[in-house]
């Protein structure tokens, strides 16, 4: 058993009409660690990580993240957790088409009342870390999906 796991998720089950998409689903993951989820075409995997990132609710089961249970939460104690605890990278970047990669990255900062400057100081280090800080004043469009 994991101590103090950052998401925990417990007999998760979730159905979109009459289909069974996930059943029993179960996973545990220790602070700092990663992940792959892996599977075929339609065996659930955007839907559980939907789940565990707080945009879908799960039907049966109990979803935790940093030890709080999420899976009655309403939507506003679902927004502010996504905001302050989870990064989400999309398959579809959702990108801001009008701001440039720093603004973007540094967007979610402002949303939590993080002052302009610090935030694109932290999108700048991000930017950094991942080898993209060259790419800062590029619009989304002119940045590459590969």
């Amino acid at each position: 058993m994991i101590q103090d796991p950052i998401i925990a998720l417990h007999d998760i089950g979730r159905r979109f009409g009459g289909q069974r998409i996930l059943h029993n689903a179960s996973f545990t993951l220790a602070r700092g660690a990663s992940c792959a989820l892996l599977g075929a075409s339609g065996s659930g995997k955007s839907t559980l990580l939907n789940i565990v990132g707080l945009l879908d609710r799960a039907c049966e089961g109990k979803v935790y993240l940093d030890g709080r249970d999420m899976s009655t939460a309403d939507a506003d104690s679902r927004a502010i957790t996504r905001n302050h605890l989870l990064g989400f990278v999309f398959q579809s970047f959702n990108l801001l088409p009008r701001l440039c990669a720093l603004d973007n990255v540094a967007l979610p900062l402002s949303y939590r009342g993080v002052p302009r400057a610090a935030a694109r100081e932290a999108a700048r280090v991000r930017l950094h870390s991942v080898g993209l800080l060259h790419k800062a004043s590029s619009l989304p469009a002119d940045l590459s999906g590969g």
